[in-house]
């Protein structure tokens, strides 16, 4: 809208443009949701854009959803995976598969929360606050009830 409304200064399309950017850009009447994924690179560049939004636009993220996030693996489950894949012969390469899996998965999620208390500039006391919302890895996503009910039991909506 600001672009916009710089190209056309005067009339009705330049009211509007002001009217939207009022709407849009006051952290009283709006606020930033960035949903992402649990992978390395499209997490650095969910830290870009928290950036840019909040220095080039002013508004900064309120909060960052994660979508498809692992399950976290129990210690047990890593523990026992790593002592199955000790076994020669196919059952321990199967078991070496799972801790690999189970390992991978763990990272994803603690790389998801990492996000989050550096896009708050390292400050522990967001992740309390406005903690990312991560949203479970599953055959299918969820629809929308269900992913509206899961952000209200988080205090997210």
């Amino acid at each position: 809208p600001g672009q916009v409304g710089r190209l056309a200064a005067h009339g009705p399309l330049h009211s509007l443009c002001v009217r939207l950017e009022d709407q849009l850009l006051s952290p009283s009447k709006a606020s930033m949701v960035v949903v992402t994924l649990p992978e390395r690179l499209v997490l650095s560049e969910t830290l870009l854009l928290n950036r840019t939004l909040e220095n080039e636009v002013g508004l900064p993220i309120d909060r960052i959803i994660v979508n498809r996030v692992p399950p976290a693996p129990s210690e047990q489950a890593l523990t026992d995976a790593a002592r199955l894949a000790e076994i020669p012969g196919p059952e321990g390469a199967a078991a070496t598969l799972l801790a690999e899996r189970l390992a991978a998965g763990l990272e994803a999620r603690e790389d998801a929360l990492a996000v989050g208390r550096e896009a708050a500039g390292g400050d522990e006391s967001w992740s309390q606050t406005s903690p990312p919302v991560l949203v479970p890895l599953s055959a299918s996503d969820p629809d929308v009830s269900t992913l509206a009910a899961q952000l209200i039991d988080e205090r997210a909506a």
